[in-house]
């Protein structure tokens, strides 16, 4: 099980030494922008119908507290699966 562990963590890793041209490396950016561009556009369009709303019943200041909320639910995720990373690490 052990070797079965270091043949997957050993080609799961990005092979960054590979000659890579200046066409794939701009397309790279290019799709980058495109992805962060769009899940931004997304989160200000979702901010600004959610303020709008809760604007109409007179709870504005309730946005910050939404996006408190999702930030402490991210982080708290975030630190669990990386001590269940961890854990499943020391195991094997």
């Amino acid at each position: 099980m052990n070797s079965l562990n270091k043949v997957i963590f050993k080609n799961s890793h990005r092979r960054d030494n590979e000659n890579k041209s200046i066409v794939n490396k701009a397309l790279t950016v290019f799709i980058f922008f495109i992805i962060f561009g769009t899940i931004s556009t997304i989160m200000g369009v979702a901010s600004y119908y959610l303020t709008t709303e809760l604007i109409k019943v007179n709870q504005a200041p309730a946005f910050i507290n939404i996006v408190l909320l999702i930030l402490i639910n991210l982080v708290i995720n975030y630190y669990v699966k990386k001590n269940q990373i961890r854990l499943y690490r020391k195991i094997f």
